[in-house]
């Protein structure tokens, strides 16, 4: 009989320590809900480190994006491995964006995709979602597989995550991984367009080319400003193309260029050939063949159609000039050259800016236009 009792009393021991624990878990939830992070971690880093699996996911999560302390991928990648290993979805998710996207460890996509299979096995949304964008082709083309993203995207939109509903709104407009469903894929559209901006450019190419719903161009540049003012690059180039014909707004080369260089600063080539055409032509802008010739070249380097020979038109209203004796192509300011590179002695180079510490050169050269510094002593 008190072998009984010791029994019963041992089972509610553990029933109260679960209850406690659980406790703990739910007010750590409610002050991460409110933002109150110190709270949440107070409560969170015992629980994970005495082995709660939700918990360890919680307390990586939050070290991942710095909530409450500084940023640490590599030790926030241990703790989602703790929690995976216990089988739980958030832990398994976690793990498996850190590999999808590389961060504390090396890009492992295989990984990840086994990961969120489990996660996805739990009903876990988030996990379903992230499975569809890397069969998507999101990540790279081997995982791709656009009829089970459609099917991925279709099962988390269900489950209420609004990631998946623009992503499935994204692929049944254009037909991805089945029929396209333009009508529906509107609907979905324009319920995510107040928080993806993606959304509100989708929205704008399908009243522009009449998908979905009558081509009406008013309405397209609408659906792009909307987007491009909230600092997304494709509908940044297409409404300053609209500004730049006079479509569906009034014609404003001012405006076209201010949009092109929003989404050239963001690295879109082509907002930089649209640019380059800008100043060639002196649209909106002060007409500068210096300018224009830098915005071909890096249009150029990253392979935009026609920038080439729109380089080499506007180089030739250019004064040239020639390397004096061997030199390096130094490296241009932000990245912009590909490579280093030496220059023969008698390489002609056209200057298109002139920094305190030397030229920006741009010369052509057997493989394709390159920019980067020559100093002013290098050339005669």
């Amino acid at each position: 009989m008190k072998r009984r009792t010791r029994a019963m009393a041992a089972g509610l021991l553990c029933v109260a320590g679960w209850s406690a624990s659980a406790a703990d878990l739910e007010r750590g939830m409610d002050a991460y809900q409110r933002g109150d992070y110190a709270a949440a971690l107070a409560e969170f880093r015992p629980l994970a480190e005495q082995g709660d699996a939700r918990a360890q996911a919680q307390y990586a999560r939050m070290m991942a994006l710095g909530q409450g302390m500084p940023t640490d991928l590599v030790t926030s990648l241990n703790w989602y491995e703790k929690s995976a290993a216990q089988g739980d979805a958030e832990g398994q998710y976690g793990l498996a964006y850190s590999y999808a996207h590389g961060e504390g460890v090396s890009q492992n996509v295989a990984r990840a995709v086994e990961l969120l299979k489990k996660a996805d096995a739990q009903g876990y949304d988030r996990a379903t979602a992230l499975l569809g964008e890397i069969r998507a082709g999101q990540f790279d083309d081997r995982h791709r597989d656009p009829a089970r993203a459609r099917a991925l995207f279709e099962r988390a939109a269900q489950a209420g995550n609004d990631g998946a509903r623009l992503n499935l709104g994204l692929m049944l407009i254009n037909g991805q991984g089945g029929p396209a469903e333009p009508e529906r894929a509107i609907d979905l559209l324009k319920a995510q367009a107040s928080s993806y901006p993606e959304a509100a450019g989708a929205l704008g190419l399908a009243y522009e080319h009449g998908q979905g719903v009558p081509a009406d161009i008013d309405q397209a540049a609408r659906w792009y400003k909307i987007a491009a003012d909230r600092g997304y690059g494709p509908a940044q180039i297409n409404i300053g193309k609209l500004y730049q014909t006079g479509k569906g707004v009034e014609r404003d080369g001012a405006a076209a260029a201010d949009y092109y260089r929003m989404a050239a600063e963001q690295g879109y080539a082509t907002a930089r050939y649209n640019l380059g055409h800008l100043y060639a032509e002196g649209e909106g802008v002060q007409q500068d063949d210096q300018l224009a010739v830098l915005n071909y070249a890096i249009a150029a380097i990253d392979g935009v159609s026609g920038a080439r020979n729109a380089l080499d038109e506007t180089l030739d209203r250019l004064k040239k000039r020639r390397v004096e004796r061997a030199t390096a192509l130094r490296e241009a300011a932000g990245g912009q050259a590909p490579a280093y590179a030496t220059l023969a002695a008698g390489t002609t180079v056209w200057p298109v800016q002139a920094p305190a510490d030397g030229w920006v050169a741009v010369y052509a050269a057997p493989d394709g236009p390159r920019l980067g510094y020559v100093e002013v002593a290098d050339l005669n």
